[in-house]
């Protein structure tokens, strides 16, 4: 499969050639006035100017449209074309992906509040980036069960920072409590290829998310992801009265005890999964064999 910049390349090159032959044909009219030659030289220039106009407008406009909708129309069919159409769809969906979460990652710290409660702080760092071929929009969003009373400490966004009540957002149905940037952020296309940190202001969009909940004091947590998320990890901070574990599956490099690196994409829908309970007494004179 060509390249974007490959494939754009070609595009401008057969566009100029087609402004040439337009060119071309102008000249061809010119001689014609000027050294008075006969009719069929004028229809001639007149045929060659005409269509080099039709073909650059054809050619830059016209195919471009016409490629991207015929790959979307194959892509329905020809990627698990045997299951169901809501399947399909659904892989249809995930291929129309643009907007990508790079450098994920979420850090944990458990304090106690009293023996049945817990304050859960988070603090949440993502670089988000545009692998599509036009600038696209997007609105960062942080979603958490209302039940547990999140509160937002920090937020920013490409530089800007936010305060709870510039963002909070109650839906009234389900009580989940949304957080959401108060304007659009443009992203400029980038390769998927190309390193996150080499990436310009305005091909990335750094967002941070600081906040807090109050959870039973044996319980688990739900990371869910709302966006295409490359190799997200998860960090415990500080949890010292806790024992504290993440999900070890979707390819975990668990080599630090601290640290849940995850060596996969993530889809929408996708989560990861944390728990702790109290430290016992038992776990105390093991620590200590």
């Amino acid at each position: 499969m060509r390249s974007k910049a490959s494939s754009d390349l070609s595009t401008t090159a057969s566009v100029l050639a087609f402004v040439a032959l337009a060119l071309f044909g102008a000249v061809i009219l010119w001689i014609s006035d000027a050294f008075h030659y006969d009719r069929l030289a004028e229809k001639l220039g007149e045929a060659v100017v005409i269509a080099g106009l039709v073909g650059a407008g054809i050619e830059g406009l016209a195919a471009k449209r016409l490629i991207d909708h015929a790959a979307h129309q194959m892509a329905r069919y020809f990627h698990a074309e045997d299951l169901p159409e809501l399947a399909r769809a659904g892989i249809h969906r995930l291929l129309d992906t643009k907007v990508v979460a790079r450098n994920y990652e979420r850090t944990f710290i458990l304090s106690r509040v009293d023996d049945d409660w817990v304050k859960l702080t988070s603090e949440i760092s993502l670089v988000l980036v545009n692998n599509g071929r036009k600038t696209e929009a997007v609105r960062p969003f942080l979603a958490e069960e209302g039940i547990h009373g999140p509160i937002l400490l920090e937020a920013s966004c490409r530089g800007r920072s936010y305060v709870d009540a510039d963002l909070r957002n109650v839906e009234p149905t389900s009580g989940v409590v949304f957080f959401r940037t108060t304007r659009e952020i443009k992203l400029e296309p980038s390769p998927a290829v190309k390193n996150v940190d080499s990436l310009t202001t305005a091909q990335r969009c750094d967002v941070r998310w600081k906040y807090e909940m109050k959870m039973p004091s044996t319980y688990t947590d739900v990371t869910a992801f709302t966006r295409v998320n490359v190799s997200p990890t998860l960090k415990l901070v500080s949890a010292s009265e806790y024992e504290f574990s993440a999900s070890l599956d979707n390819d975990c490099d668990h080599s630090d005890s601290a640290v849940w690196s995850y060596k996969k994409a993530f889809v929408p829908g996708e989560h990861v999964r944390v728990w702790w309970k109290p430290k016992t007494e038992d776990d105390g004179i093991r620590a200590q064999v």
